[in-house]
């Protein structure tokens, strides 16, 4: 059965929660499913859908009883959403507990006559019920309409920019459920290219405004064209790195997840460099331009922890673990890196912001 009943007064948090456990339930994540649908109750125990859709991950993963429970609060909360009775009343015949079914699916017939999978359920439990035994009852509905996919709560907007600075924390909870590359890869691409923008105005400051007279501008977007895939390339290559080291630790939020957290937390430490190249301009500014790189780096591995901690669902000392892994193997191959290549590769990251 495809209809939904009323509309639930969710809020957006809880919106987005639900969306992505009929998301995950589509794809076969169950525990991804279980995850988001149960944080969706927890922001509102009050929503139907975010009950149904708990319900329906809790008996693709064999947990009836609890699933029923579920299915009783959505029908309970929305008793016109058909969905969730019709789930309510296929669990509680495959239960065993066909006269309570029978109730349910009565209430379905009587609300839409020509439902030919509630006549044939109807049909079913009178039968069992006068003798006429089956093995098998009518299946819960596991793949209800999906609620429209909110939009990616990782874009890149004034506001997203700001939350990761003032609020990162709440921020990364936002991105729960969301793991599609697309966003975070869009979001790196556009702070490289603030990044090329600041650094052309520059280049017009030191030619006093003959910029298509500088030899730089040709190489600086030349430069640029190369080196957008190769550091989302290795951004990507990075987020792998992370995501194996968090999985040791317990994490287990999916690869996507870990894409952001790389895409993200990058963003302080390129705006501060931003401000470093600035800080050429100013005479006797090497000290203070030195203190900015090294908070832009505290900064990035902070924001690292943070969203190893909250997107892998880690206690802290396990997100610290995963983060120092990280660390330590980045430092690793970026020396191995610089000792085959020479400053090509620091050259490439200046250039985009991140050193």
């Amino acid at each position: 059965m495809s209809e939904q009943g009323p509309a639930d007064s969710q809020g957006p948090d809880t919106r987005d929660l639900t969306s992505a456990a009929w998301q995950h339930l589509a794809h076969g994540r169950l525990d991804e499913a279980l995850d988001a649908a149960r944080r969706a109750v927890d922001a509102d125990s009050g929503s139907a859908e975010a009950h149904l859709a708990l319900g329906v991950a809790l008996h693709r993963n064999d947990a009836s009883a609890d699933a029923i429970f579920e299915f009783m609060a959505a029908t309970a909360l929305s008793p016109g959403n058909i969905d969730a009775r019709y789930n309510l009343a296929a669990a509680l015949a495959q239960g065993g507990r066909v006269g309570e079914a029978l109730g349910h699916w009565r209430v379905l017939a009587e609300a839409d006559p020509t439902d030919e999978g509630v006549r044939e359920a109807l049909a079913w439990g009178e039968a069992r019920l006068s003798g006429n035994e089956s093995t098998l009852g009518p299946k819960p509905n596991e793949e209800p309409a999906p609620s429209p996919v909110p939009q990616d709560p990782g874009a890149w907007t004034p506001a997203n920019m700001w939350a990761i600075v003032a609020e990162p924390t709440a921020f990364f909870e936002r991105q729960k459920g969301h793991v599609l590359l697309g966003t975070p890869v869009l979001f790196m691409l556009a702070t490289m290219g603030a990044s090329l923008v600041v650094q052309l105005g520059l280049i017009c400051l030191a030619t006093q405004g003959m910029m298509f007279a500088s030899p730089d501008l040709g190489t600086m977007c030349a430069l640029f064209t190369v080196s957008a895939p190769v550091v989302v390339g290795l951004d990507l290559v990075l987020a792998a790195l992370l995501h194996g080291f968090s999985r040791l630790q317990g994490g287990r939020a999916p690869y996507g997840a870990t894409v952001r957290i790389i895409a993200y937390a990058g963003f302080p430490m390129a705006a501060l460099n931003l401000v470093r190249h600035l800080l050429q301009f100013v005479p006797g500014s090497e000290a203070l331009s030195t203190a900015i790189g090294v908070s832009g780096i505290v900064w990035l591995i902070g924001l690292l922890l943070v969203g190893t901690r909250v997107l892998h669902g880690l206690p802290l000392p396990n997100a610290i673990a995963a983060v120092g892994l990280f660390i330590v193997s980045l430092a690793i191959l970026a020396w191995g890196a610089w000792a085959l290549l020479g400053g090509v590769p620091g050259a490439t990251l200046t250039f985009c912001g991140y050193g």
